[in-house]
């Protein structure tokens, strides 16, 4: 049985987390209607900590606007699907990844399923879904794409380096993202339950 099937709530969540390098309280923030699935990018307006809602802060920054990857996009359109289905609590209100009573998700909330993962795929050292962040910068950096860019996308910016950053464009994202699943999904040849040999990350 797969992952999806194994935790279909957490699947499209941990691929988002996986596939962007976005922080848990901008992906867990995410609603459908920043996903614009014409121009195939992912609206980053907001972040949420504890349930508690606010906007994207400099401390802990993130692209107004985030390149979707195809792969991405179609793990979203079957989890959309599958809420309407359910006609899952929060979905009423807008939410991408509610919670099984229509709240917002804490990262504990992955935390049975992460483990059950971890353990089936032998990976035996602390790895916490926060690694998939520091996960998406080392396969940026393995995929020879510029430094500038990939902090572009994990939002690592300065004040003093906004204006620099600012001369990235959209399509640059775009080719760095899937360079990044390129190498993500390599080794396991899209099959659920491997890894990547190098960096032992679980793949979807």
């Amino acid at each position: 049985m797969s992952v999806s099937e194994l935790f279909p709530r957490n699947y499209a969540l941990t691929a988002t987390l996986m596939f962007t390098g976005l922080r848990f309280c901008h992906a867990s923030a995410l609603k459908w209607e920043d996903l614009d699935e014409a121009r195939g990018v992912l609206h980053i307006r907001r972040k949420q900590r504890w349930g508690h809602v606010g906007p994207v802060s400099r401390r802990k920054r993130a692209p107004a606007e985030y390149p979707l990857h195809p792969q991405l996009a179609e793990i979203l359109k079957a989890h959309r699907w599958q809420l309407v289905g359910e006609q899952a609590p929060g979905l009423g209100e807008g939410w991408m990844f509610p919670s099984r009573d229509g709240e917002l998700r804490r990262p504990s909330s992955l935390w049975h399923a992460w483990q059950r993962c971890l353990k089936e795929i032998g990976v035996t050292r602390r790895f916490t879904v926060h690694g998939l962040r520091r996960t998406f910068n080392d396969l940026s950096r393995r995929a020879n794409i510029d430094a500038m860019v990939t902090r572009s996308l994990t939002g690592h910016v300065t004040e003093r380096m906004q204006e620099h950053y600012s001369t990235i464009g959209l399509d640059e994202q775009r080719l760095a993202v899937a360079g990044v699943v390129r190498l993500l999904t390599a080794e396991s040849g899209d099959r659920s339950g491997d890894r990547d040999p190098k960096t032992k990350t679980p793949t979807l």
